[in-house]
């Protein structure tokens, strides 16, 4: 009996044994692939304005937001989040050998929260990263992220691949869902795959507790290349809301469509045509907080505004290929205004 009873703990333990090194035949080492691309990946640090609510009222407040990015270009071209550079006021990016340049955002999809921004200086020692084909991932394929999580630059985390998410709404987008850990910093950062390709940018997580949870959103690659490498969208330097509806309704917009301006960025085009950023935080139910008083975008060049797909292609297509000033046409304070920029 006794040994029975041995040689079934010798076989238990050299089934453990031999699980245990088929895992670890399975663990991929990036280290190789980090090192290849580490050179390639920015810290990106913003500072901008934002109206907050105080016991003094409202007050504009400087506030100061940390993201990542990646070279993509030897010129100087870095992709990023729209979030972290869409309204910054300034923008300043660190490579990991310490060297600093500022940088100006060029092409913004808020939609789609990625930014290609360029830098004015690239340091000798940067590395491009080489563009991926992010249709070619896989469920369950590993990748890795590198970026700035709470400010801990160039940190690295492994993950799978854990699925596909794919909107068909005012634009079509895909984002790849991750298990990789993310957290705030990581916005905008890369995701490579073992190879070291670029498959796409750091989006957003969804947390109850406010950290990582293994449910990471990435932009994908193929999703950035139409949307912002082969038709960049023209950047305007507005944080904007798309309403209809009953929102609109209560915002006294005749046009019932239109296109509520919350922010607008110091020194941007959207600045300089004169638009007007929202002056008044409100709390709706169910939505996240808005800034009335500002600018409604009702037109913009000849395309009224439509809160639908073609109506966001139409604007798109006019920003990209325009080759006239840009022309808005606002509601302001019960009154149709138009502005003009400069010429092209």
């Amino acid at each position: 009996m006794r040994v029975l009873v041995i040689q079934r703990l010798i076989s238990i333990c050299a089934l453990w044994g031999l699980g245990f090194f088929t895992v670890a035949a399975y663990a991929t080492d990036v280290s190789d692939a980090y090192d290849g691309v580490v050179g390639s990946v920015v810290m990106i640090k913003t500072e901008e304005h934002k109206k907050q609510f105080s016991k003094f009222g409202i007050v504009e407040k400087k506030m100061n937001e940390l993201g990542s990015g990646v070279l993509i270009d030897q010129k100087g071209l870095v992709l990023t989040a729209s979030h972290i550079v869409n309204i910054a006021d300034k923008i300043e990016v660190e490579f990991s050998s310490g060297e600093k340049t500022s940088a100006n955002v060029i092409s913004s999809s808020y939609l789609a929260d990625v930014a290609l921004i360029q830098l004015d200086s690239v340091p000798e020692s940067a590395v491009v990263a080489k563009v991926g084909d992010s249709n070619k991932l896989r469920v369950g394929q590993e990748i890795f992220v590198v970026g700035a999580p709470y400010g801990l630059g160039y940190s690295l985390s492994v993950g799978n691949v854990s699925g596909r998410r794919v909107y068909d709404d005012l634009i079509s987008m895909e984002f790849i869902q991750t298990d990789a850990a993310i957290n705030s910093g990581n916005s905008g950062g890369p995701m490579f795959n073992t190879s070291g390709e670029l498959v796409g940018i750091v989006s957003h997580i969804r947390s109850r507790s406010g950290g990582n949870e293994g449910l990471g959103f990435v932009a994908s690659i193929d999703m950035i290349q139409d949307l912002i490498l082969n038709q960049p969208n023209s950047w305007i330097g507005a944080d904007i809301i798309p309403i209809k509806g009953e929102l609109a309704r209560a915002l006294n917009v005749p046009h019932r469509q239109g296109l509520l301006v919350q922010r607008v960025a110091k020194g941007s085009p959207a600045e300089q045509l004169g638009l007007q950023a929202g002056i008044l935080p409100v709390k709706i139910p169910g939505a996240a907080d808005i800034f009335i008083g500002g600018d409604v975008i009702v037109q913009v060049g000849p395309y009224p505004i439509h809160v639908s797909k073609d109506g966001f292609l139409n604007v798109r297509q006019y920003l990209s290929n325009r080759s006239e000033p840009l022309q808005l046409t606002v509601w302001r304070g019960g009154e149709w205004v138009t502005l003009y920029g400069a010429d092209q």
